[in-house]
C-alpha cells in the first residue's frame, strides 16, 4: 500500500521536509535518487546531459568562458 497524493497534508511538508533534511547524507542521497528516478523524463535526458556538459567543457577549454568559484556564487546567491 502507497502513499498517495491525497493523503498527503501540505501543511505537513515543511516537518516532512525538515525530517529528511536531518537524516544522515547516505539516506537524504537515497531519497533524493528515488524522487528523480520517480519524474517523468525523456529517455534521452542522460545523453542530452552529457551533451550540454562536453559544450561547456569545450567553451572553457577555448577561453569562451571563464569558470567561477562555488565561494563566488555563493555570494552572489545569498548577496553576503
Amino acid at each position: 500500500m502507497g502513499i498517495v497524493k491525497e493523503d498527503i497534508d501540505m501543511n505537513s511538508l515543511p516537518n516532512l521536509t525538515r525530517e529528511i533534511l536531518s537524516l544522515p547524507a547516505k539516506q537524504r542521497a537515497d531519497i533524493a535518487n528515488l524522487l528523480i528516478q520517480s519524474l517523468d523524463v525523456s529517455e534521452d535526458y542522460e545523453d542530452q546531459w552529457i551533451a550540454e556538459v562536453e559544450k561547456r567543457i569545450e567553451k572553457m577549454e577555448a577561453g569562451k568562458v571563464t569558470p567561477i568559484s562555488w565561494n563566488e556564487i555563493e555570494s552572489f546567491i545569498t548577496g553576503k
